[in-house]
């Protein structure tokens, strides 16, 4: 690193190549102090994502947006400061300034810590001023590279400014030419409001304006009430233009809600304001009701060229939902990890937060019990991240599994939430990995970020189910990647990840389980039955007939047992009863789960029916791990 000028270097201008070599030889260096070894392919996606910085750097890159989506732990973020070092080198490049825009702000710090630049080339630009002490210049204008969030950049679009016009961002009064986006990022934000919160917000609006508050009550009961025909699941709804009729701005609206309606109130008030005027959808969303949604671009155009570094690119959705829809993202060579080291274990119940609400305790207890069974059976240490979901009134899962695992004993244990379960390197040594549950959106919001990336409006009518179908798969599989990879697995040896153990909590109905294969190519996935409780009482008849049906009817892939037999083998003669005491016994259904029945129609002979359909994932699982009695220390202990 140059300490001063003396130390720094002059290339040709035409020297093409010689910042992306330079880049490299310090990023080998860098690997090497970390004992990290990428393979050869990795190194040749290394090498097309400093090219891709260089040709910012020389104002030759493609006006577009370029998206690296190496694996977690390839080398990404390194890869970024050994370019800004390399560049802040070369006299030549005096003139170029850098930013970087990251998602939260406990992300700064890792970031200069991985820069590593001299006093006085880098600024921090945040609306927190702790944060902004991170860096070693005062005058962001003057710092060669500057580091901000993607937030500060979209709330200066909303408010009507192009990147170009964005002053506090500039370098020598001029937009900065080497723009890196880290983590994810969309062109666009989805904009999602219920009816029944739309209809909370009026009582909020009555001081600051009646006549807001009336117009927003009328419109959204008779949304509310809007009934959908059978078959119909989506109908476009052209909303007044209540806020430009009144002439009322959103800020002093804010100041005037705030205080007695929270966080919700303002979030409610400010998709009230973006949707006036908007043709939307309105859709059922589940038990929120009807919901109507829209987007909102947030990602300047002339922001590009400029580079993204996520490593969930190749398989969220909806950058592909992008690439079609907007025509303005370009993917960047990028290989995947060999997985074989990973052993991924599942247990295939729900771990929703609605799932929780019910089956909390049995969850944490079924978690807890499997760590105690590693901690038991390993001969080295082993490392625990538990990824849980924000505690709430009912639940408080990492309460709950830190009361219940051992006081004392050979192991270290870490927690981090869904919501921030990304974008860190804190827990690359754990062996370990719990997702203690899942995140989902609603219909509604899955199919907003569709039409957000690919920019496809309510207003220009019917978006591709499968577009959509796309989408809600790919952000699975982002959700599970990026918390799965928080751990050793991250690491690479050669063209294999480093060994762990996954545990994934997710209803096969979700397509999760399915999905692990693609996801983690190579690893070996096991069935994880922590703790199957006996069943009782009528759930107990049925699983009889059940199993007698599987064992001696020689049930096939496809083979169905409806409903009715199994209601008249048990003795029960009204559907309703069976739905309550049978099918919804949360432990007959993990039961059934677990040997791969799924609810589901068939037509047997003249009408439709429901029952349980065998759909045996084949190939899935490699082996079935006893929790509590492991059959080897292999099967544990990494």
């Amino acid at each position: 690193m140059p300490l001063d000028n003396a130390a720094r270097v002059a290339l040709p201008v035409e020297d093409v190549g010689y910042l992306t070599s330079r880049a490299e030889d310090k990023l080998r260096v860098e690997f090497h102090k970390r004992d990290h070894r990428p393979s050869d392919e990795t190194w040749r996606s290394l090498r097309a994502l400093l090219g891709n910085l260089e040709a910012q750097a020389r104002g030759t890159a493609a006006p577009v947006f370029a998206l690296s989506a190496l694996y977690c732990g390839a080398g990404k973020t390194s890869a970024l400061a050994s370019f800004m070092d390399a560049m802040l080198e070369c006299r030549e490049f005096d003139h170029v300034g850098a930013l970087i825009l990251v998602p939260r702000l406990d992300l700064i710090a890792p970031l200069v810590a991985e820069m590593k630049l001299p006093i006085g080339w880098l600024s921090v630009l945040t609306s927190d001023a702790s944060v902004n002490a991170l860096g070693t210049s005062t005058d962001p204008n003057t710092a060669r590279v500057l580091i901000s969030t993607h937030q500060r950049l979209i709330q200066r679009f909303l408010g009507g400014k192009d990147f170009t016009s964005m002053a506090d961002l500039y370098f020598n009064g001029a937009p900065r030419s080497v723009r890196v986006v880290d983590e994810s990022i969309m062109p666009g934000q989805g904009l999602t409001l219920t009816a029944r919160d739309a209809l909370a917000v009026p009582s909020l609006l009555q001081k600051f304006s009646y006549k807001l508050a009336n117009r927003v009550e009328d419109i959204f009961v008779n949304i509310r009430a809007h009934k959908f025909p059978e078959g119909v699941e989506r109908i476009t709804y052209d909303l007044p233009d209540y806020v430009s009729e009144l002439g009322l701005d959103l800020n002093q609206a804010i100041r005037s809600v705030e205080f007695v309606g929270g966080e919700a109130g303002v979030r409610r008030l400010t998709s009230l304001w973006l949707l006036s005027g908007r043709t939307v959808t309105a859709r059922p969303d589940g038990r929120m009701g009807t919901t109507v949604l829209d987007y909102v671009d947030t990602l300047p155009p002339d922001f590009a060229p400029a580079l993204i570094l996520d490593a969930s690119g190749n398989v969220r959705g909806a950058y592909s939902a992008w690439t079609a829809g907007r025509g303005n993202l370009q993917h960047l060579p990028s290989n995947t990890q060999d997985y074989s080291p990973l052993r991924v274990h599942v247990w295939t119940r729900g771990g929703s937060k609605s799932a929780l609400e019910e089956g909390a305790e049995d969850l944490c207890l079924g978690v807890v019990s499997t760590a105690k069974a590693i901690i038991k059976a390993a001969k080295t240490t082993p490392e625990f991240l538990f990824v849980v979901h924000n505690p709430t009134q009912l639940y408080d899962c990492e309460k709950t599994i830190r009361a219940l695992m051992p006081t004392a004993g050979n192991f270290k244990m870490s927690f981090t939430t869904w919501g921030r379960h990304d974008s860190t390197n804190a827990y690359r040594d754990a062996s370990h990995v719990f997702l203690v549950g899942t995140l989902f959106l609603r219909p509604s919001q899955y199919e907003a970020l569709a039409r957000a990336a690919a920019g496809k409006p309510s207003a220009e009518g019917y978006l591709e189910e499968t577009t959509i179908d796309t989408v809600v798969a790919g952000e699975h599989a982002h959700m599970i990647l990026q918390a799965a990879l928080r751990g050793r697995a991250r690491q690479s040896n050669g063209s294999q990840c480093k060994p762990m153990h996954l545990f994934v909590i997710a209803a096969v109905r979700t397509g999760i389980p399915a999905s692990l294969p693609a996801l983690f190519p190579g690893c070996r996935i096991f069935r994880w039955r922590p703790n199957q409780k006996p069943l009782e009482g009528k759930a107990l008849e049925a699983q009889k007939v059940i199993t007698e049906w599987l064992e001696f009817g020689g049930a096939k892939p496809g083979a169905f047992m409806p409903f009715s037999e199994v209601m008249k083998r048990v003795d029960i003669r009204v559907s309703s009863l069976f739905r309550d005491v049978v099918r919804r016994n949360r432990d007959l259904c993990e039961w059934l789960a677990a040997l791969d029945l799924h609810e589901g129609p068939r037509k047997p002979t003249g009408k439709f029916k429901q029952g349980w359909v065998f759909q045996p994932h084949v190939g899935l699982f490699d082996g079935d791990v006893a929790v509590t009695r492991p059959t080897t220390v292999e099967a544990w202990d990494y």
